[in-house]
């Protein structure tokens, strides 16, 4: 995945107007960036996917080449909903106690 695009496109804030203009208001300016929305997608969704891929990881036997889930592994016990249908995570009403059956 390439990373984002660098921004170069700066701006300098009216503080008391909230419009880019390029004056200062009382010696005090504002520099940033004046599309921060546009760029900031793309880097969430970066990390999200860099996050569910090292999350998926952990459950991959490295030598067979297999998924499998232990559920006394940590980040399995907090992100388990269900087993063997039945709700095992307490904060959706199971007991913690259900994840060794």
């Amino acid at each position: 995945m390439a990373p984002p695009a660098k921004r170069t496109r700066a701006f300098v804030d009216d503080v008391e107007s909230g419009t880019p203009s390029g004056n200062a208001n009382e010696g005090v300016k504002v520099v940033g960036f004046a599309d921060m929305p546009g760029p900031t997608a793309a880097s969430a969704s970066a990390l999200y996917a860099k996050n569910l891929v090292t999350f998926l990881e952990t459950m991959i036997n490295k030598e067979t080449k297999r998924v499998i889930v232990n559920p006394d592994d940590e980040l399995i016990k907090a992100t388990m909903l269900t087993r063997a249908g039945q709700v095992v995570h307490p904060a959706f009403g199971g007991h913690a106690l259900a994840l060794s059956a």
